[in-house]
Formats: C-alpha cells, sequence, structure tokens
C-alpha cells in the first residue's frame, strides 16, 4: 500500500481517507476502491488541503520534491 504515499501528497482520493472508511484491495486487477459517496468524496477533497512539506532544505527536500515514485524506482531523474 507504500505506493498511494505519492497520490495522497498530490491531493488524489487517499489523503481523504478517514478511520472507519472501507476500502477494497483487489490485487489481482491491481485496483483500490473506495467505498464512500460521490458526494462525500466530493466534499472531503474542497476541504483538503496539501501538507506544508516536512523537510524544506536539503537532501531529503530536494529527494522529496524530485524523486519518482517507488513503482518507478524512487530515483532522482533529471527534470529540468
Amino acid at each position: 500500500m507504500g505506493h498511494i504515499s505519492p497520490e495522497a501528497a498530490e491531493g488524489g482520493r487517499w489523503p481523504i481517507v478517514k478511520d472507519g472508511d472501507l476500502i477494497t484491495v483487489d490485487i489481482p486487477a491491481r485496483n483500490l476502491h473506495l467505498h464512500v459517496s460521490d458526494a462525500e468524496i466530493k466534499d472531503r477533497l474542497a476541504k483538503w488541503k496539501r501538507p506544508e512539506p516536512k523537510f524544506k532544505k536539503g537532501y531529503l527536500a530536494l529527494y522529496s520534491r524530485l524523486a519518482e515514485s517507488a513503482d518507478k524506482g524512487a530515483i532522482i531523474r533529471h527534470k529540468f
């Protein structure tokens, strides 16, 4: 489930998951499904704010801004 972390930080559906929400994990289909109504998702997303970066300077700040997601190797690629 670690691969949902980048999406969560960017504002996909995963940062709005609350304790008690039901989620179906379908590994063969490579699918996660959040069992929350579209209206509730829309409401939660409207209230969500991107968290401040934990690291603002140094190597970890650079890495957090530039590294690919874990499924792509979690390495820094040239993005300039």
